[in-house]
């Protein structure tokens, strides 16, 4: 049998492609950026924030999908017909799994985290994963 592998590139590579091809926005993978050259409206951050647990020939764990929407700028108020819409696009493509059935991830659940005090509000989609690992088992 082979070692454990996990397959987070994989999982997180896969997710940005799916969500790239979806929302018109940034995508950071595991983090959100400390500075950037540009001011941005909006970005997403995808991660795996609790990792994943080997259950033999499965991993299995959380998917996070962080929606960060800048404030408006006449009010300062949430931007939420725009949190809506990002969250509503992402939550249609669940379940969301990987055209080579590596992993599926289902049971997507919001959080709304609000101001982040630097003038985002952030939405949160929570959703399980499951990675199919049966390849490693053989030779």
């Amino acid at each position: 049998m082979k070692p454990l592998k996990l397959y987070i590139i994989e999982v997180l590579s896969s997710v940005y492609d799916q969500i790239k091809s979806a929302v018109d926005t940034q995508i950071f993978i595991d983090n959100r950026p400390t500075a950037i050259p540009e001011q941005m409206n909006d970005f997403i951050v995808i991660s795996l924030p609790v990792g994943l647990q080997s259950q033999g020939i499965l991993q299995d764990g959380k998917l996070e999908i962080e929606i960060v929407v800048r404030h408006r700028k006449s009010n300062a108020q949430p931007n939420l017909p725009r949190l809506q819409a990002m969250t509503d696009t992402i939550t249609a493509m669940f379940p969301m799994k990987s055209s080579d059935g590596r992993w599926c991830a289902t049971r997507p659940t919001i959080a709304i985290r609000g101001n982040d005090n630097t003038g985002f509000s952030i939405w949160n989609i929570r959703a399980d994963i499951v990675v199919n690992t049966t390849d490693r088992l053989t030779t």
